[in-house]
């Protein structure tokens, strides 16, 4: 059994302060799910954490993602997310909590998947590098797969790219296992809005917040 530090908050809406409430230590194993840890400091309501890492959809609480076997899955409910694959995933060694008394859950909203497939399928792209029409389909058709039509509904593109820029760089392959991506055009898309740029001395993709502020500006 592993221990792991939670902090527990409480959210006073007069000040919007957060205070401590309580600090518990939670003995987990490979299996112990959040589900357990919620029902251990007895939580019933919405949950947030100071790094967003939660999503509420439908009322259900959910990860934003979690990395489990080398690959992301994505707005995964508390019941099936285990604790040693969040402290991994967010690389954190204490879990700090709070609960948002009278002001509901955290959502975030939709971000339209279709913008950036119309601007691709009309070849009013603005990414540094050429497609071709035969290329464009197969992007599209694999991002619709993957994020649209995900087995728990679609998810928000800026989780995506959330994901994306926790790390500083990227080897393009390595970005492809995680995302469990076909083909390397998609990852490209994804990278190069996400504002990073490929550095062929290296061959990696580095962050580029001016490509990032930029990419965000046109969206």
């Amino acid at each position: 059994m592993k221990v792991v530090k939670v902090i527990y908050k409480n959210h006073k809406i007069s000040t919007g302060n957060l205070y401590p409430v309580k600090v518990e230590y939670f003995h987990y194993n490979s299996e112990s799910t959040f589900k357990e840890l919620f029902i251990s400091l007895n939580i019933d309501n919405a949950i947030l954490d100071e790094k967003g890492t939660f999503y509420t959809l439908n009322g259900n609480i959910l990860v934003k993602y979690i990395v489990h076997d080398g690959r992301v899955d994505w707005l995964v409910p508390v019941k099936d997310c285990t604790i040693e694959d969040y402290l991994n995933t967010y690389n954190l060694k204490e879990i700090v909590l709070f609960v948002a008394n009278g002001i509901g859950g955290i959502s975030f909203p939709e971000i339209d998947w279709q913008a950036l497939l119309e601007v691709l399928e009309q070849g009013k792209s603005f990414f540094g590098f050429i497609l071709n029409i035969y290329e464009i389909k197969n992007i599209c058709q694999e991002l619709k797969e993957k994020y649209i039509k995900y087995k728990r509904g679609l998810v928000p593109l800026y989780i995506v790219e959330d994901f994306i820029k926790s790390k500083d760089y990227w080897a393009l392959s390595e970005v492809k296992m995680r995302l469990n991506l076909e083909l390397d055009e998609s990852v490209k898309v994804l990278l190069e809005l996400a504002g990073y740029l490929y550095d062929e001395k290296t061959d990696l993709y580095y962050f580029n917040k001016t490509l990032s502020q930029k990419n965000h500006k046109k969206n």
